[in-house]
């Protein structure tokens, strides 16, 4: 058992390390698109205190969440080169992703897979700041439930576009509890709190984040317009795909549900995304995620990597 526990620790440390490097080799040619802010905002943070650094981020970067600030400010003024200090931060996503899949029981075959090499794990490497570390109080939000409030929120504080995923869950965790006190014929104490906890976490969003999540929408709303029909499309291919691996149906709905509604109003690739991994949540259950699905996917995934890549290389940037 031992033996098989170090040999579980080496391999997830192997697979972040991997991380590490490749984040290393990639990240000094990608300097355009939003890095081209990104890398600007870390050198100017250096020796600023805290609120003059914070005036100056939002000055520079169209957002106010404040989570990606406080980290790259802390890493700037530690003197730390930025892409030394973002591959650890990378590293670290590879290695709580690993532990969650991990926890789902998939193969590490598997899970090295989508780690080193899945589309969207290197939009979150190497493209998307904020949304990384959303990604990662996400993760850990799901890892530690004794902290699950703290880590939600300072994943929506991350990026507020995770308040969409959260709302699906506390939708299905709501509707599941529903169904059941109905079936019982009676309300159970768990379906309250998940109300009042739904509640807590909607309003203080709204209170902090009311005119970014309107800007926000209204920037995404207008950028997406006209391609409604082809993100409803996407997203339903996941939520099909989800329904053949999941054994609670039920769940699957309420949670495409809210998605679907997000995808008809603000559209958008990070709406598929959200979609894909609540698809791979269910699919990496089914057969230690050795299974179609995980594999067709992993496969298309892999050359979007590779186009991605190229693409730094190349230009200098993700998306060309």
């Amino acid at each position: 058992m031992l033996v098989n526990k170090f040999k579980i620790i080496k391999q997830n440390y192997i697979i972040a390390l991997c991380v590490f490097i490749i984040t290393l080799i990639i990240s000094p040619y990608y300097v355009y698109q939003d890095q081209f802010h990104y890398i600007k905002i870390y050198n100017g943070l250096k020796d600023l205190d805290l609120i003059n650094a914070y005036l100056y981020y939002i000055n520079n970067i169209d957002s106010k969440e404040v989570v990606h600030f406080f980290f790259s400010w802390i890493g700037s003024n530690l003197s730390i080169n930025k892409v030394i200090f973002f591959a650890f931060v990378n590293a670290y996503l590879a290695f709580i992703a690993i532990k969650l899949m991990r926890q789902l029981n998939a193969s590490i075959y598997i899970i090295s897979l989508i780690v080193l090499s899945n589309f969207y794990f290197y939009v979150f490497y190497f493209s998307a700041e904020r949304l990384k570390f959303a990604v990662i109080f996400f993760i850990l939000s799901a890892l530690y439930k004794n902290k699950v409030y703290l880590y939600s929120l300072l994943s929506i504080f991350a990026h507020s576009q995770f308040i969409i995923i959260y709302s699906a869950i506390l939708f299905k965790k709501f509707n599941t509890s529903f169904i059941r006190s109905i079936n019982n014929k009676k309300i159970s104490i768990r379906s309250l709190l998940v109300v009042f906890a739904t509640l807590i976490i909607l309003y203080t969003v709204y209170y902090f984040l009311y005119e970014h999540l309107v800007g926000k929408y209204l920037s995404y709303a207008v950028s997406n317009i006209g391609d409604s029909f082809f993100n409803l499309l996407k997203v339903s291919i996941f939520f099909l795909m989800t329904l053949a691996y999941s054994r609670k149906k039920q769940e699957v709905v309420f949670l495409y549900f809210v998605l679907f509604i997000a995808t008809t109003i603000i559209g958008g690739e990070r709406l598929n995304m959200f979609g894909y991994f609540i698809f791979l949540y269910y699919a990496l259950q089914v057969n230690k995620g050795i299974n179609f699905g995980v594999i067709t996917t992993s496969i298309y995934f892999l050359f979007k990597t590779y186009g991605f890549v190229s693409n730094v290389f190349l230009y200098g940037m993700g998306f060309h």
